[in-house]
Order: C-alpha cells, then sequence, then structure tokens
C-alpha cells in the first residue's frame, strides 16, 4: 500500500523491532525486551459495551453542532486492562505473525481458532516510554495488502465479527479503521469502506490526534473516487469541517502526478 515517508519509516521501525524482540525472547533474553506489550479488554458479559457516543477512545469527539469537534482526556480504548506478553514466547502473536507476512487466508483461520487475539494490542516503546506503535490487528491488516483482494476483505469481514468494538478503537494516530481506509490511496476499496463505516456510521464524524475527519484523510491520501464519494455522502458537512493544520478536506485535493 501506499504510505508517506514518515509513516512508512515508523512502521518498518515497529515492525524491525518487534522482530529483534521475538528473536531475542526465544533465545533466552526475554527479560530484557518487555516493551513490546499487548492489551486486553475484558471479557464481554452480554451485550456491546457501553460507550459515550459523543468521544472515541483518542479522546476526539464527533462534530458538535455540525462544526466543532470535541476533545476529553483520552482513555485506554474499552476499558482496556495492560498485560505483558513476550513476544516468540506467547501464542498470542500468531495472528499478527500472519499479518506480518501479509498471509490472509492463514490469519482468517488463526482468527477462528483463537478468537480472542483479535482483541489484543500491540505496542512498542522509546527508551523513554514513549509509545511509538499501538495497533489493534484490524489496524494493521488495513495498513498492509490490497484492499479489493477477496483474501483481505474476508480477513476484515471476520476481525468485526468477532470484535464488532474494534470499528471504535484508534491507534497510536488516534486513527480509527475508517481514517486508516481513506487514507490508503490506490489500495482501498469502495466495499471495505462501507462495511466498516457500518460497524461505526460515528466514525466519519470522528477526528484523530491532528484534527483530520475520515474526509480529511481520504483527499490527502488520494482516496479512490468511489471511497471518497462514499465518505462525503455519508457526511456533507465534514466537507466544512477545519482540521488541526487548518485546513478543510479540500486544500488536500493534488493533482494526480502530485500524489
Amino acid at each position: 500500500m501506499d504510505m508517506d515517508d514518515d509513516e512508512e519509516a515508523q512502521y518498518a521501525s515497529a515492525k524491525r523491532q518487534m522482530e529483534e524482540e521475538t528473536n531475542a525472547a526465544s533465545s533466552g533474553h526475554a527479560e530484557e525486551h518487555k516493551r513490546f506489550r499487548f492489551w486486553q479488554p475484558p471479557q464481554d458479559t452480554g451485550g456491546s459495551p457501553q460507550q459515550d457516543n459523543n468521544v472515541n477512545n483518542n479522546g476526539r469527539g464527533p462534530l458538535n453542532g455540525g462544526m466543532k469537534l470535541r476533545r476529553t482526556h483520552s482513555q485506554p480504548p474499552l476499558g482496556a486492562v495492560p498485560q505483558i506478553s513476550i513476544p516468540g514466547l506467547d501464542t498470542k502473536r500468531k495472528l499478527i505473525d500472519y499479518i506480518w507476512k501479509e498471509e490472509w487466508y492463514g490469519a482468517t483461520a488463526r482468527c477462528q481458532q483463537s478468537p480472542g487475539e483479535v482483541r489484543h494490542w500491540s505496542e512498542t516503546r522509546n527508551k523513554k516510554g514513549k509509545i511509538m506503535w499501538r495497533k489493534l490487528p484490524i489496524h494493521a491488516v488495513l495498513k498492509m495488502g490490497k484492499h479489493w483482494q477477496p483474501a483481505h476483505y474476508e480477513l476484515v469481514h471476520t476481525m468485526l465479527q468477532m470484535f464488532p468494538e474494534s470499528a471504535q478503537c484508534a491507534d497510536e494516530n488516534g486513527d480509527l479503521p475508517l481514517h486508516i481506509i481513506a487514507g490508503c490511496k490506490n489500495v482501498s476499496s469502495p466495499q471495505l469502506a462501507q462495511l466498516v463505516l457500518s460497524y461505526n456510521p460515528k466514525a466519519i464524524q470522528t477526528s484523530n490526534s491532528n484534527g483530520m475527519l475520515p474526509l480529511h484523510r481520504a483527499y490527502a491520501g488520494g482516496a479512490p473516487p468511489a471511497v471518497l464519494q462514499i465518505i462525503y455522502n455519508a457526511c456533507p458537512q465534514a466537507a466544512q469541517v477545519i482540521d488541526g493544520r487548518s485546513k478543510l478536506p479540500i486544500q488536500y485535493l493534488r493533482a494526480p502526478r502530485e500524489r
């Protein structure tokens, strides 16, 4: 998929760090590599968890009165509780390993075999303890591959069926799954955008850490016209919202040769 230079470097660094920690753990040095963590929400007790409909998990709220964006203190998504898991020694890594290798059929089978892994957060930190990379498996899989591939679509659909609330969860950049799809340029598909939007309609009005709505991300990332149309139709008033860079969505529009 297409990513900007900073995002690609960040993504490659996170993947490299995870692989290094996995190798170190398997050779008997697990205690030196505890910066990789998993987060697991408590088990469902019946019904979907109740959330404030005005605030997403990154502390960003939907459009307030059509134009304003609310910000609150950020909370761990869906009541998640930190649990340390040593990479390479824990079976909870198998799903993310399939994703790294872009083995979509294997990842789908793993979801069905071990549904709990769909809920696990992968996290890396720098030496100062700052979170550099933090994602659910659904965030990772949407960052990779070509969304129009049937196997890729089937995997995302399976993840959403097993953990519907993942459509409400933001990564380290405050991006919901819909933000990620919107910014995927030529690899995203309208079918996948419609699927993710159906699991969280309020995502269309939710800003990320840079104050960007999915419509901003779609214009900035050069989303295909069909994907852009779905996102615009879901919330036309988003076209009048200014993001954290004081830009309207249309101001990110670039000529094809500049994308």
